[in-house]
């Protein structure tokens, strides 16, 4: 009964179906309170209510299903603590509560559902610190926890997910550092980590996580260099350090992502040049730079990223004159060189690309600003 634009509340009456395995209700306009009788349903294996207007809190009587294995109820307008008792429910393997109004804290009984392979509680009010009993879900695939106000130490536990493939903590009020157990979890894919107040460095061992597509690590207070073992991520996509405490120099290995499509630093208190490497990157669509501390002459490089729409590199220390080869990149959509000590007139090759400059100023101080496609 998905998709039927069905309005109203459950019926209690379905309790009473005691042969029923399945129950889909997502994607209609229902609202008011899960019925509590919904707790009777010993045979029910799935229960599926996303994308409704139900509202109140999830019943104890959740925690009665031994067969229950799906339990969606996300987006949706649930509020109240997350019922300990869903932790005897010994079957389960997909809890999705996301999007809701769900707050108190994450019950360490969830570690009791060791089949559990995702656990989804983004996007609510949770508070208190991550259990470590989570530590003890060894099938876990995903988990994602952002978007909530959770505070402490991320518990090196998390550390024996083997199977894991996302962990996403980011906004949330984490704090600590890094712990470097999480560098066991040799098949994750996407990490995101993004908290004010999470600090320390970043584990030079996280060159082990050879599966990351993605490592997005923002707003934070993590300092010190960029791991060079961040060569050995030869899958990665998605690189993500900024508005951070970073320093030293960008690592010239950062070439050899060959994957990479996006590589964002920016607000970081990085120094020295661009390494010219980077223009090895030749699937790369997003290079921000902008507010470091980096010096030396735009690589000429550069050039060779005909894949990238996106080059910020404002407010740096950058010097020199604008190369000539950023002409081949006809991609381009933004360009920001703005508040740089660049200098010298506007390329000609850059004509053809017959974009509107907007600030410029051709004499000494070469401002750009941003550049829009014609």
């Amino acid at each position: 009964m998905e998709s039927n634009w069905l309005s109203g509340t459950i019926p209690s009456e379905l309790g009473s179906l005691g042969n029923l395995t399945e129950l889909t209700l997502n994607s209609n306009s229902l609202s008011g309170s899960i019925p509590s009788e919904l707790g009777e349903l010993q045979k029910i294996e799935t229960i599926w209510s996303s994308v409704n207007y139900l509202n109140g809190t999830i019943p104890t009587t959740m925690g009665n299903l031994p067969m229950l294995i799906f339990l969606c109820l996300n987006d949706n307008e649930l509020s109240g603590a997350i019922p300990s008792e869903i932790g005897n429910l010994s079957k389960l393997q997909y809890l999705c509560l996301y999007y809701n109004y769900l707050e108190g804290p994450i019950p360490s009984k969830l570690g009791s559902v060791t089949g559990l392979k995702e656990l989804a509680l983004y996007h609510n009010s949770l508070s208190g610190t991550i259990p470590t009993e989570l530590g003890d879900i060894t099938q876990l695939k995903q988990l994602s926890l952002e978007l909530n106000l959770l505070k402490g130490t991320i518990p090196s536990e998390l550390g024996r997910l083997a199977d894991l493939l996302r962990l996403s903590l980011q906004n949330n009020n984490l704090s600590g550092t890094i712990p470097k157990e999480l560098c066991n979890l040799n098949q994750l894919q996407q990490l995101w980590f993004n908290s004010p107040v999470l600090g320390g460095t970043i584990p030079s061992e996280f060159g082990r996580l050879t599966q990351l597509t993605e490592l997005k690590l923002l707003g934070n207070l993590i300092s010190g260099a960029i791991p060079n073992e961040f060569k050995y991520l030869s899958r990665l996509q998605k690189l993500w350090v900024n508005s951070s405490q970073m320093n030293g120099t960008i690592p010239s290995e950062i070439g050899g992502l060959s994957d990479l499509l996006e590589l964002k630093l920016q607000y970081n208190n990085l120094s020295g040049s661009i390494p010219s490497e980077v223009g090895e990157l030749y699937y790369l669509q997003s290079l921000w730079l902008s507010s470091t501390r980096l010096n030396g002459t735009i690589p000429l490089e550069l050039g060779r990223l005909t894949a990238l729409v996106e080059l910020k590199l404002e407010s740096n220390g950058l010097s020199g004159t604008m190369p000539s080869e950023l002409g081949n990149l006809d991609q381009l959509q933004y360009l920001l060189l703005n508040s740089t000590k660049l200098e010298g007139e506007i390329p000609k090759e850059l004509d053809g690309l017959s974009w509107p400059i907007n600030d410029t100023s051709p004499a000494n101080d070469l401002s750009l600003e941003m550049w829009y496609p014609g």
